[in-house]
């Protein structure tokens, strides 16, 4: 399964799918890139005269690239049934940075273990320059 099969199976839809691109995939890791348009649905009250990405909705972006799509993918390469079902179980997230309208995320995650259905993951979100927005650990499983 290839990147553009994977973002193409995403179930989420806009205005809530946080995954632009998929630039780099493998078993043991996957680099995902979403713009925050300035017209996305949040900003208009978080807040007010100075918008700025929530940190759920940041989380969201994670989830979607470090435990969906990967998810997807490693399931693929053991030849399983493709579940779209990945439901976030815990993270512990630390923030380190605010998210503006028009700013490119990137997310980072790398493979911890993938067994009995269960996915965890090391998190690292960060700018186009590099600087990390936020990183942790987030785990998640598929619910047949």
């Amino acid at each position: 399964m290839d990147k553009e099969e994977i973002l193409d199976l995403i179930p989420c839809t806009k205005p809530y799918k946080y995954v632009d691109d998929i630039l780099s995939l493998d078993e043991h890791h996957i680099l995902g890139k979403y713009i925050f348009r300035e017209n996305e649905f949040f900003y208009e009250g978080h807040f007010p005269n100075n918008p700025i990405t929530p940190g759920a909705i940041l989380l969201e972006s994670a989830a979607q690239t470090g435990l969906l799509a990967f998810g997807m993918y490693l399931q693929s390469k053991e030849n399983k049934k493709l579940a779209s079902d990945f439901f976030l179980v815990s993270s512990d997230i630390q923030f380190k940075k605010v998210v503006k309208p028009n700013e490119a995320i990137y997310i980072l995650s790398e493979k911890i273990f993938f067994r009995l259905n269960k996915l965890k993951c090391k998190i690292r979100i960060s700018t186009v320059d590099n600087e990390v927005i936020c990183k942790g650990i987030i785990s998640g499983m598929v619910i047949d």
